[in-house]
């Protein structure tokens, strides 16, 4: 469009994937198999989605898919194909927390306006659908300790889904801090000290 060109996908040595169903968005997934999970994917390249930033929406675009495969029976259909672009964020003031050791992050928004429903994400696959009021959620698969996973809240409005709103949050154990430890001359004890993390801990070992 306009003069700029991205690659969206790129099926090496043919390709084995026998469909193409994603949308493809410069902070989703990894550009990997399957190809066909409905998710929010990273263009293959080169050139990226956010090379169309600052440039005018108005105008002709253009999608071109080039069979490269040598075969005398290889086919294809095209489906559909869309571009969607937003002048504004949809979702404001998006917070994401993870307290400690609990593998769960919790999100905060407010809505810009009215949304029929709020697709979530976790780290570019859809993991829940809420209400269109909805401006909270807690994630419901338990996420590995120590990650840092993208979260994003995809606004949908009729037949429109808005861009998605996305924040990284560190899913760790907090450990102790201000370890402190000390031995009086001749008692053969050593006295130690800390400070706990606000989530605290089920149990200490000392070893």
């Amino acid at each position: 469009h306009d003069g700029t060109i991205v690659r969206l996908q790129e099926f090496q040595n043919g390709g084995a994937a026998e469909d193409l169903f994603v949308t493809f968005w410069d902070l989703g997934i990894p550009n990997m198999a399957p190809f066909d999970c409905g998710c929010l994917m990273q263009p293959t390249g080169p050139g990226m989605l956010v090379d169309f930033v600052g440039g005018s929406t108005l105008g002709k675009w253009s999608l071109i898919v080039e069979d490269l495969f040598d075969g005398q029976h290889d086919m294809g259909t095209l489906n559909t194909w869309c571009v969607l672009s937003f002048e504004e964020g949809t979702v404001a003031n998006l917070d994401c927390t993870s307290a400690s050791g609990s593998g769960v992050v919790d999100l905060t928004w407010e809505n810009t306006t009215s949304y029929d429903s709020i697709n979530i994400y976790v780290d570019g696959l859809q993991e829940a659908t809420l209400p269109g009021d909805a401006t909270s959620y807690s994630t419901q698969t338990p996420l590995a300790i120590p990650s840092t996973p993208m979260i994003c809240v995809e606004p949908v409005q009729g037949a429109t889904v808005f861009p998605p709103v996305c924040c990284t949050v560190d899913v760790i154990v907090e450990a102790v801090t201000d370890l402190d430890c000390n031995s009086d001359s001749g008692t053969g004890v050593v006295e130690v000290t800390w400070m706990l993390p606000a989530a605290g801990f089920a149990s200490i070992d000392i070893l």
